[in-house]
Order: structure tokens, then sequence, then C-alpha cells
């Protein structure tokens, strides 16, 4: 079962999306909505009607597959950060900035963040 990453705070619908409203009713249309809405608390919801099933369910995969995107592109990021950061703390040490009780603290710190984010 899929789930979306809890750190993400938006999502994006697409124009080519707007067909699949266009079909439903407005009510219906509602329901998508908050369908979509809901979809942080409950990615695969029960859904009676199979036009709103079928307009959820290609919403759906599009929404799973940007998060996955940019779920990657984070960790990606958080990693280039992390390294930067590594290579700092070793230059600030070698170059006599900080002490071997601060290097090693940082490094200890920074490593941890790189086993959350592999």
């Amino acid at each position: 079962m899929k789930k979306l990453n809890p750190r993400h705070k938006s999502l994006v619908l697409y124009f080519d999306q707007k067909p699949m409203f266009e079909v439903l009713t407005d009510e219906e249309a509602g329901k998508l909505i908050k369908l979509i809405l809901n979809m942080d608390v409950e990615p695969n919801p029960m859904i009676n009607s199979g036009a709103l099933k079928v307009a959820f369910a290609q919403i759906q995969n599009k929404i799973f597959e940007n998060d996955q995107e940019w779920t990657q592109k984070a960790e990606k990021a958080a990693a280039a950060a992390n390294t930067r950061w590594i290579k700092e703390n070793e230059r600030k040490f070698t170059n006599g900035e900080i002490g071997e009780q601060e290097f090693f603290e940082t490094r200890d710190r920074l490593e941890d963040k790189m086993k959350l984010i592999n």
C-alpha cells in the first residue's frame, strides 16, 4: 500500500487531468477534490462510484509519482549538503579552527544524518 511522504505539504494537479473532472457531476467532482486532499490521511479510500474511482485512481497515480520524485530529490539534496558539511568540518579541524572534541561530535552527528538519508 502506497503512502505519501509525510514531510510533503503540497501536491500538483495538471491541466491534462481536467477531463476527469468534466465527466463527473459537480457533487462527484467535489467528492474527488476531498478524496485528493485527504490522501495524506487515507491514500487508498473505498470509493463506490465507478467514474469517481477511475478519476481518483488516475490522479492518485500521478500524485504518488510526483511524491516519489520529490522525495528522491530531497534525499539527494540532503546528502549533498551533509557531504559539504562533512568536508567543511574536516577543513576546520585541519586548519585548527575547531578542536578535536568538536570535530568528532560534528562528524558523528553528520554521519548519523547520512545514515538516515541512505
